[in-house]
């Protein structure tokens, strides 16, 4: 591993394990990544340029979460910002599931999204999710760009986890292969997530 360089109070080092990120073709979630913790719950993902905004790097490390980021690259960027936070924490897909984002994850992503207000970066969110099987599902949040701070907060992304909790419960999906990827959006105005894209599994 080379050796680290400092942003602020924080070091920066590259990381090869880059497990559990979700596939997307038009972005790349590569690049150094700064770190708070040893072992980190979330990463955030920020576009280009506020990945090189070393007081932005230096005010999320200081964010009491277990955290580490790093860059997004989008292969054909658009005028909005956007970036992505990804959960480290998989959920089990079946009833204890509320255990698991109640007691770990909720209080972390509460912390984490009351920081990102007023920032001029949209995010989205993405959480792994697991079966029985040990496949996995990667469920994306978008996020309504001008309201990111709103789409986030825990009760909606709460309300969107059993919203793909039903779907993937559905006879359409429990009785073929695990959704790779399911998206859902939210929508202001309404204030509800729906579905966006199902993936289909791989053949």
């Amino acid at each position: 591993m080379p050796p680290p360089s400092r942003v602020g109070e924080h070091f920066i080092h590259s990381l090869p394990d880059t497990g559990g990120l979700p596939e997307e073709t038009s972005t790349s979630f590569t690049g150094s990544f700064a770190r708070n913790t040893g072992e980190e719950e979330f990463r955030v993902y920020l576009p280009f340029p506020h990945y090189r905004d070393t007081k932005l790097v230096d005010r999320l490390c200081r964010i009491d979460v277990p955290l580490a980021f790093g860059c997004r690259d989008e292969k054909h960027p658009g005028p909005e910002a956007v970036g992505s936070i990804l959960c480290v924490i998989a959920i089990p897909i079946g009833r204890h599931w509320t255990r698991i984002y109640d007691g770990r994850i909720r209080p972390m992503l509460a912390r984490l999204v009351n920081h990102i207000e007023g920032e001029a970066i949209a995010y989205h969110y993405h959480q792994p999710l697991t079966h029985a099987d040990g496949s996995t599902t990667r469920l994306i949040f978008i996020s309504d760009h001008d309201h990111s701070f709103v789409s986030l907060q825990p009760e909606r992304i709460r309300r969107g986890l059993q919203l793909a909790f039903e779907l993937l419960a559905t006879s359409e999906f429990s009785a073929r292969s695990p959704v790779p990827q399911l998206t859902l959006q939210h929508h202001f105005k309404d204030d509800r997530y729906t579905v966006l894209d199902v993936q289909s599994p791989r053949r």
